[in-house]
């Protein structure tokens, strides 16, 4: 689907344009309202990849974009490339930095033998990655380890508790879904 286009895009032009930076412990973001939430505060039934999503954005700015970060394969929120944050909030965006199952890496999966015989490995892979429905077995995720999952566990949990930043607004009020206009 075009989302899942979209993401596969943004995850590996961003993860190998901005691995080689040098990330600058230097930028500060005190002027912003930056919150962790970790997946399983979210969703209680998140067991696996439990560290925290990072969420940026200026609180004076209430009808802006999400900028949707997504690390590359075995990334973390912990380490992302604050230069980069910078600019986007300069910009307007609010920023999310996912915290999703990055590991393994569809490279490391589909190859050899297992790919001569699965064609479509790559493609069930990241189905499996992005939005957890369907039955790929060579990797472990559950459906709430997924991106759109958590991601929309993330938006339903700001729109109830951190009410000044108005999260309801990135979701279909008649889905509960990311409104993907707005990210």
């Amino acid at each position: 689907s075009a989302i899942a286009t979209f993401i596969l895009l943004v995850m590996v032009s961003l993860s190998a344009n901005l691995t080689a930076q040098k990330v600058s412990p230097t930028i500060d973001f005190s002027a912003y309202k930056r919150l962790k939430v970790k997946p399983s505060e979210a969703d209680p039934s998140v067991k696996n990849w439990d560290s925290a999503h990072r969420v940026i954005y200026d609180k004076a700015i209430k009808n802006n974009k999400v900028l949707l970060w997504l690390t590359g394969t075995g990334g973390s929120t912990d380490h992302v490339p604050q230069s980069f944050f910078k600019t986007a909030l300069d910009q307007g965006y609010r920023i999310i930095a996912l915290s999703f199952m990055s590991a393994p890496g569809v490279s490391q999966v589909c190859k050899g033998d297992y790919l001569s015989q699965n064609v479509d490995c790559a493609a069930e892979f990241r189905r499996k990655r992005i939005y957890g429905d369907n039955t790929f077995l060579p990797i472990p995720d559950q459906y709430q380890d997924a991106i759109v999952p958590r991601l929309t566990k993330l938006l339903q949990y700001l729109s109830k508790n951190d009410k000044e930043g108005v999260w309801s607004q990135y979701l279909d009020q008649n889905t509960g879904k990311p409104l993907w206009s707005k990210i």
